[in-house]
């Protein structure tokens, strides 16, 4: 039987990974917004599981934050703390603040190891696969999350691994109550949805049209 949150939750991560998808940014706001109400920490975690998995938890948390004025933070600082002021107007943005990748923790080339991850690439070939779990999970402890929203599709929606940390460890996802966070995440997502499905379907007809019109413009 999974365990339940025998605490408030008082700060949690949010990342994108997969594909990016319509949406993404608009659930974004609404989880910031939601949760700055209820008063819980939103911490961005920037290109997907690779973020919380190739943290290098020895450059301190400063040098990890992503500031999008110096382009030395580009690339390794993996960490953007999300609020209203930077979430505003990011619903207006295609694909998600956050970047994304399809980094799979459990399941990662050793090709692909960071620098500061080398040490599972001992004795190993450049294309056996490692398991790094255990890095996500130091990380979160080191981050003080509380547990990670992440959204991977439309499809898939919200996926939350909340804590205790060891949960996450036996890969099994703690049951949790519905709450209202969530809840204001996935409205915004399916309003989106409602939004792309609309603009497809409507898209075919226009163009139908505007090739009809153009002959008689033409003459």
């Amino acid at each position: 039987m999974p365990g339940r949150i025998s605490k408030p939750i008082s700060s949690i991560g949010v990342l994108t990974g997969g594909g990016d998808v319509p949406g993404l940014n608009v659930a974004i706001k609404a989880l910031v917004y939601r949760a700055e109400n209820m008063g819980i920490r939103v911490m961005g975690l920037r290109a997907g599981w690779e973020g919380i998995t190739y943290l290098d938890r020895a450059r301190g948390l400063d040098a990890l934050i992503f500031r999008d004025e110096d382009p030395a933070t580009w690339k390794s600082s993996y960490l953007m703390p999300l609020e209203r002021l930077n979430t505003r107007n990011i619903d207006r943005q295609g694909g998600t603040i956050l970047q994304s990748s399809r980094t799979n923790p459990a399941n990662t080339r050793v090709s692909d190891l960071p620098s500061n991850l080398q040490a599972y690439a001992e004795g190993r070939r450049l294309d056996e696969r490692v398991d790094l779990t255990q890095e996500v999970l130091a990380n979160l402890e080191f981050l003080e999350l509380d547990g990670i929203l992440c959204g991977q599709s439309l499809r898939r929606w919200i996926t939350m691994y909340p804590g205790p940390i060891t949960a996450l460890a036996s890969r099994q996802p703690l049951a949790v109550q519905p709450s209202s966070l969530i809840a204001s995440a996935l409205l915004w997502v399916r309003i989106a949805r409602l939004y792309f499905s609309a603009y497809l379907a409507v898209m075919p007809v226009l163009l139908r049209l505007k090739r009809q019109q153009l002959p008689g413009q033409i003459a």
